[in-house]
C-alpha cells in the first residue's frame, strides 16, 4: 500500500509541474498575442498609412536596348531581363506634386471617395531633338524636391533617403552620352501598396532601364602619296562639349574604360599601330575631332597641329563625315602627312643643262674649272604655314661662285617661273658655299594645294686646294625647316601649344650631296734602261680648250701640238713640273680628259722627247648610300654616300692600263770630239782661208769701181 501509495504521489506531482508549464506558456502566447495587436507594422501589415514614417526611392538602372522584361512592383530583388548591364553616372531629379505633398492629400488620394487618376505626362515635357525631360512648373505642380546631386554608381544604384509621404516625379536628368534613349518620367508613391494587397511599402524598389549607341572609328596615317604607311605617329582624341565649337579631350569610352598614354606631357594620347592605323571603340553619340600631336619616330614629316579631323557619331551608331553622310568604307578618316625633299645634282664636265641625263651625282672636274650644280626641292603644300624654309650649301674644295638662276613651278615641273631676291629669297655667302632663305611672300608665292618645286642653279671654281683622292670633293646641301605646324591660339581646346619650344630638335634636316673628282698624274722619269731615275727634268701639261686656251698657231706649232686653225691649248699646270732626284713628278686636280704632255727640259747628256706625250684619262664612278637615320636629321637617301672611283690611262693610245702613272725614257745625245784636236785644227784653217779669200774679192771689186769711174 506504502508503495502504491508513493507511486500516486509522484503522479501527482508530475501533474502539477504540467499544469503549470501550459499555465505559463498560455500567458506567454497571449503575451505575445498583445504585442503582436499592438505592433502591426513589424509583425502584420496594417490597411492605415502612417504619415510620420519616412521612406526611399533606390533606383536600379540597367543599360538595355530591348523591349521585353518584367512589370515593376515596388520591391527590392526584382528579376532583369538577360542582357541587362549595370549603368553608371546616370543622375535624377525628384519633383514631389504639390496637390499630394502632405499626409492629408495622400490618405485622400488612396481613400474610396477619390476618382482622380494621375497621368504622368500631365507632369512633363518632352525635347526630342535633346532627348530632354523637364518637369512643368504651372498647374500646380513641379516643386523640387532633391536635385540631381549624385549619380548612380558602378552598380547603376542611387537612393533617396528621409523622404517624406508624398507623391514623387522621379525624371532623368543626367546621362551617359551613350545613352541615346532616356528612360520617361515616372511617378513613385510613398508609401505604395505592397504587390500583395496587405500593406504598405515606404521603400519602393525601381528599375528603370536606358537604350544605348556606341560606335568604333579608324583613322589611318599615311604619306601624302597613301602608300606609306606610318606608325608611331600621335594624336589625342577629342569630343565637342556642350559649348559649339568647344572640344575636350577623350580620357575614357562610353563603358569607362581609360583610352590612350601620356606622351612628352601630353595625356591620352593615341599612337598609330601597324599600317598606320588607330581604332577607338565604344564611342557615344556626339561629335568627335582627332588632332595630331607629334610624329614620333617618321623624321621628316611636318605634323601639322592646327588642322583638325572631325568626324560624327549618331545615335543609330553610324559614323558621319562633317556633312551628316555616313562614311561606309574604312578608315573612316586618313591623314596625310607631308614631307618635303631635296636632290643635288652635278652637270658632267662639258654636258648640256637641258639634257636630264648629264646631271649625276658625280662628276670628274680639273682645278680652276667653273662646275656647274642644280638642287632640286619638293615643297610641301603647307609650306606658308612654316616659319623657316631654307637652303644650306656646303662645299668642299670647291668655292660658290654665282647664283645662276631661282625658280619655281606648281605643275610639277614643266614650266617655271623666277623667283626674285629679296622679295621671295634673300642669299648669303657663308664661306665657300652660301644659304638661300624664302621669305614669308616667297613661301606663299611656292605654295599650292598639291605642292611645289624649287629650282635653284648655280656655279663653283674647283679650289687649288681640292683633293684628288678617292673620297672626291663633297658639296652637299641641307634643306633647314620647321618640324610642325602650331594653332594660332587654344580657344577651342587644341592640345598642342602655340608657340614651339625651345628645343633643338624642333626643325628637320634633309641632306643630299653631290661629289666632284680631280684625279692625280704621277711622272716617273728615266733614263733607256728603266732604272737610272732622272732629276730636274721638266715638264708642261695641255689640254685643248678651245675657249679659254692661250697657245695656238706657231706657239702650239713649237711644242708639237696642232696648230689648226681655232684650236687652242691651256697649259694645265700653274708651275713648272720638274722630277725630284728619285726621277718622280706629280700633278693633281686633273679630270678625266685627254691630255699632252711637253718635255721642255732634260737632264744633262739626254735627249728631248721629239715630240709630246699623249694620255687619255677615263673614268667611272658608283655612289652607294650606308643606312643611317639620326634624329632630327634625316638623310636623302636614308644613308651617307660613298663613291667608288675606277680609272684608266692610255698612253700614246696604248693598252689602257688601270693606273694613272705614266714612265718616260730619255736616250742619251750624240758623243761629239773634244775641243783642240786635229779636227779643230781643220776647221780653224778652212775659216782662215775663207777669210782671206773675202779680203781680196773686197779690194778686186773697189779697184774695177775706179777703173770704170776713170
Amino acid at each position: 500500500m506504502r508503495k502504491l501509495q508513493k507511486q500516486q504521489d509522484k503522479r501527482n506531482t508530475q501533474k502539477q509541474i504540467l499544469s503549470r508549464m501550459t499555465a505559463l506558456l498560455v500567458g506567454l502566447v497571449c503575451c505575445l498575442s498583445m504585442v503582436l495587436g499592438e505592433g502591426e507594422m513589424v509583425w502584420a501589415a496594417s490597411p492605415v498609412i502612417d504619415t510620420t514614417k519616412t521612406g526611399s526611392i533606390t533606383i536600379h538602372k540597367y543599360e538595355y536596348n530591348n523591349t521585353d522584361g518584367e512589370e515593376g512592383n515596388g520591391e527590392a530583388g526584382q528579376t532583369v531581363p538577360v542582357g541587362a548591364t549595370a549603368l553608371d553616372g546616370v543622375g535624377f531629379t525628384l519633383y514631389v506634386l504639390n496637390d499630394y505633398d502632405t499626409a492629408e492629400e495622400i490618405k485622400a488620394y488612396y481613400s474610396s471617395s477619390n476618382t482622380i487618376t494621375l497621368n504622368t505626362t500631365d507632369y512633363y515635357t518632352y525635347n526630342s531633338a535633346t532627348d530632354t525631360y523637364t518637369a512643368k512648373t504651372g498647374a500646380g505642380t513641379g516643386k523640387v524636391t532633391l536635385r540631381e546631386t549624385e549619380k548612380t554608381t558602378a552598380s547603376g544604384v542611387l537612393t533617396f533617403s528621409d523622404l517624406p509621404v508624398g507623391i514623387y516625379l522621379v525624371v532623368e536628368t543626367g546621362a551617359p552620352a551613350k545613352v541615346t534613349k532616356k528612360e520617361p518620367p515616372f511617378l513613385v508613391s510613398i508609401p505604395m501598396t505592397k504587390p500583395t494587397g496587405d500593406g504598405w511599402n515606404y521603400d519602393v524598389h525601381v528599375y528603370p532601364k536606358n537604350k544605348t549607341t556606341v560606335a568604333g572609328v579608324k583613322l589611318k596615317k599615311t604619306d601624302t602619296t597613301g602608300t606609306i604607311a606610318l606608325e608611331g605617329a600621335h594624336f589625342v582624341l577629342q569630343v565637342e562639349t556642350a559649348t559649339p565649337g568647344e572640344y575636350k579631350t577623350v580620357d575614357e569610352d562610353a563603358n569607362g574604360t581609360a583610352i590612350g598614354a601620356t606622351v612628352e606631357g601630353i595625356d591620352h594620347v593615341l599612337t598609330t599601330q601597324s599600317g598606320g592605323l588607330i581604332e577607338v571603340n565604344n564611342l557615344a553619340p556626339g561629335t568627335y575631332r582627332f588632332v595630331e600631336v607629334g610624329v614620333g619616330n617618321n623624321y621628316g614629316y611636318i605634323m601639322d597641329g592646327s588642322k583638325s579631323y572631325p568626324f560624327k557619331v549618331d545615335t543609330n551608331g553610324k559614323i558621319l563625315d562633317t556633312s551628316d553622310n555616313e562614311i561606309k568604307t574604312e578608315p573612316h578618316i586618313t591623314v596625310k602627312n607631308e614631307k618635303p625633299d631635296v636632290e643635288k645634282k652635278v652637270l658632267k664636265k662639258g654636258g648640256d643643262v637641258g639634257t636630264p641625263g648629264n646631271w649625276v651625282d658625280d662628276a670628274n672636274y680639273s682645278i680652276g674649272d667653273t662646275v656647274t650644280y642644280q638642287v632640286m626641292v619638293d615643297v610641301p603644300s603647307n609650306v606658308a604655314s612654316l616659319k623657316e624654309f631654307k637652303i644650306k650649301d656646303t662645299p668642299s674644295g670647291i668655292k660658290y661662285d654665282s647664283m645662276v638662276r631661282v625658280e619655281y613651278s606648281t605643275d610639277g615641273g614643266t614650266s617655271y617661273s623666277p623667283l626674285t631676291e629679296s622679295t621671295h629669297y634673300k642669299a648669303t655667302v657663308n664661306g665657300d658655299g652660301f644659304e638661300l632663305e624664302l621669305t614669308s611672300g616667297g613661301r606663299t608665292a611656292v605654295s599650292n594645294s598639291t605642292g611645289s618645286k624649287i629650282r635653284l642653279r648655280y656655279e663653283a671654281i674647283v679650289q687649288n686646294a681640292a683633293v684628288s683622292t678617292e673620297a672626291g670633293n663633297v658639296n652637299r646641301v641641307d634643306l633647314i625647316y620647321e618640324d610642325k605646324i602650331l594653332p594660332e591660339d587654344q580657344d577651342d581646346g587644341n592640345p598642342n601649344p602655340t608657340t614651339k619650344p625651345s628645343d633643338p630638335n624642333s626643325e628637320y634636316k634633309i641632306e643630299d650631296e653631290t661629289v666632284v673628282h680631280c684625279f692625280q698624274l704621277d711622272i716617273k722619269k728615266t733614263g733607256a734602261d728603266g732604272i737610272t731615275t732622272l732629276k730636274d727634268v721638266k715638264f708642261d701639261l695641255y689640254v685643248r680648250d678651245d675657249s679659254n686656251g692661250t697657245v695656238a698657231g706657231d706657239d702650239a706649232k713649237a711644242l708639237g701640238l696642232d696648230n689648226t686653225p681655232g684650236v687652242k691649248w691651256r697649259k694645265v699646270n700653274p708651275t713648272v713640273i720638274a722630277t725630284n732626284s728619285s726621277g718622280q713628278a706629280s700633278i693633281a686636280g686633273l679630270s678625266a680628259g685627254t691630255y699632252y704632255l711637253v718635255e721642255t727640259e732634260t737632264a744633262t747628256g739626254y735627249n728631248l722627247l721629239s715630240k709630246p706625250v699623249k694620255l687619255e684619262i677615263e673614268s667611272t664612278s658608283s655612289t652607294s648610300w650606308a643606312l643611317n637615320t639620326p634624329a632630327p636629321l634625316i638623310y636623302d637617301k636614308k644613308g651617307t654616300a660613298t663613291t667608288t672611283i675606277t680609272h684608266s690611262m692610255k698612253v700614246d693610245g696604248g693598252a689602257a692600263q688601270d693606273n694613272l702613272i705614266v714612265n718616260i725614257k730619255n736616250s742619251k745625245g750624240f758623243t761629239l770630239p773634244k775641243t783642240g784636236g786635229a779636227g779643230g785644227f781643220l776647221l780653224t784653217l778652212i775659216g782662215c782661208g775663207v777669210m782671206i779669200l773675202g779680203i781680196v774679192l773686197f779690194h778686186k771689186s773697189r779697184d774695177n769701181k775706179k777703173e770704170e769711174a776713170a
